[in-house]
């Protein structure tokens, strides 16, 4: 009779980003994803940054809109647009640039995501001003939509 012991090798493997953040242009008070998935051995554990800065989510802070998933991905309930009454444009606002650290727990080596921009529809830094046409430019542009049109 065998008195042996089994365990399970498996070999420790650094972090690797297999999908990276893309940029997301939302509503205001609507909600949005950042997706962020990671590969190695141990499974990495994925954390995220919004301007440099470590994100607050609702599993340190249970008042914020954001949530970090196990797959990785941060979630946000409503996006908050900077500017709002009573509240500071920077503090409250989901707008910025975002990445995803994903660290390998055992060795502690982590490798950081591409960047992705998260922006408000409506917010003072999207706003698209178009030429204004002089009324004779206006003209001759609409008579010509007119002869093409009936043509």
């Amino acid at each position: 009779m065998c008195n042996c012991v089994y365990t399970d090798v498996r070999e420790i493997t650094n972090p690797f980003i297999i999908e990276h953040p893309e940029d997301q242009y939302v509503a205001r008070n609507v909600p949005a994803t950042l997706n962020c998935k990671a590969e190695g051995q141990p499974t990495p554990v994925i954390t995220w940054y919004r301007n440099g800065r470590p994100v607050v989510t609702a599993n340190e802070d249970p008042t914020v809109d954001r949530m970090l998933l196990p797959s990785g991905q941060l979630v946000f309930l409503k996006v908050l647009a900077p500017g709002k009454a009573g509240r500071s444009a920077s503090a409250a606002s989901d707008v910025g640039v975002y990445y995803c650290n994903a660290t390998n727990p055992a060795t502690g080596l982590s490798v950081v995501s591409r960047n992705a921009s998260l922006d408000v529809a409506g917010t003072s830094t999207n706003v698209i001003s178009f030429p204004s046409f002089a009324p004779d430019v206006w003209n001759s542009l609409r008579r010509r939509t007119s002869l093409t049109n009936s043509i």
